[in-house]
């Protein structure tokens, strides 16, 4: 991505003096982020990310930081926190769901794709959707908890099966039409409420129930393994979302990050950057 000159332009402008400016990282909102706080924060996630300091990578780290501070803080004045799927996490969990689910309201904005262009994007690249190994999942969706639990017990302790389960307990109308069958995934689509779970069991296990990110209390079946299989349309759809944004370029990104900039009166000393 290109070097932000937003950060250029804002840098250096607080009414303090030089001494000062040594300390501080960026202002947020009235508050000082310190170079000492900001250091420590960042080795820590290089250790973490297993990755190498470099100036570019100090760069990087910077710029996200700060416009998750900025999302973080948007998204709860949106109400992000209030919604379904996002109040009934963990607390821990929380502050990154609201920045994400606010980074995807925002790209949603920014890049209005249609249903035909997104068609056209799998039908001219199949080649890209074929996967070496696939999971084929047999599933209960639903929005009540109680019914999740209580069609999981139906399955442990009475073995029943989970297609004809599923067409009973299911509030997904995709899953009651297939009977439980939920098709086949690959490790880059499934959901993180469930995908390590998933990637650790044996065929015929059970996983869950869990709260997953469309709302759904979801018990899931593996039941079995496909290879060298192109995923269909439905399960390629997010990533080819994620293409067309990353083909589209940084324009629209960048005039829209300097907007919020503005808008939050971030101020950023770049130069604190370069410690030893």
């Amino acid at each position: 991505m290109k070097r932000l000159s937003f950060l250029l332009c804002a840098i250096l402008l607080w009414a303090c003096d030089r001494t000062e400016d040594r300390n501080i990282m960026y202002l947020f909102k009235g508050e000082v982020v310190t170079v000492t706080e900001f250091r420590h924060a960042y080795e820590e996630w290089l250790a973490a990310a297993d990755r190498a300091d470099s100036p570019e990578q100090r760069q990087n780290y910077l710029e996200n930081r700060v416009i998750e501070e900025i999302f973080y803080h948007k998204g709860k004045l949106e109400g992000i926190e209030y919604l379904p799927d996002i109040k009934e996490k963990v607390e821990a969990y929380t502050r990154q769901l609201i920045v994400d689910k606010t980074r995807e309201r925002i790209d949603r904005d920014l890049y209005p794709f249609g249903e035909e262009s997104i068609k056209k994007y799998y039908a001219e690249h199949r080649d890209q959707f074929v996967r070496d190994k696939l999971y084929r999942l047999y599933a209960i969706r639903t929005k009540k908890k109680e019914r999740a639990f209580e069609a999981y017990e139906l399955l442990v302790k009475q073995g029943s099966s989970i297609r004809l389960l599923s067409a009973r307990y299911s509030d997904d109308k995709r899953l009651v039409n297939m009977n439980g069958d939920w098709g086949l995934f690959s490790d880059d689509v499934m959901d993180d409420s469930w995908k390590t779970a998933v990637l650790q069991k044996r065929v015929g296990d059970l996983i869950g129930p869990v709260r997953d990110s469309e709302n759904y209390w979801t018990v899931i079946e593996l039941a079995g393994f496909a290879y060298k299989r192109e995923l269909s349309f439905e399960r390629a759809y997010p990533l080819i979302v994620r293409e067309l944004v990353r083909r589209s370029g940084d324009d629209k990104w960048l005039q829209y990050r300097e907007k919020l900039m503005r808008e939050y009166g971030v101020k950023v000393n770049e130069n604190n950057l370069k410690w030893e």
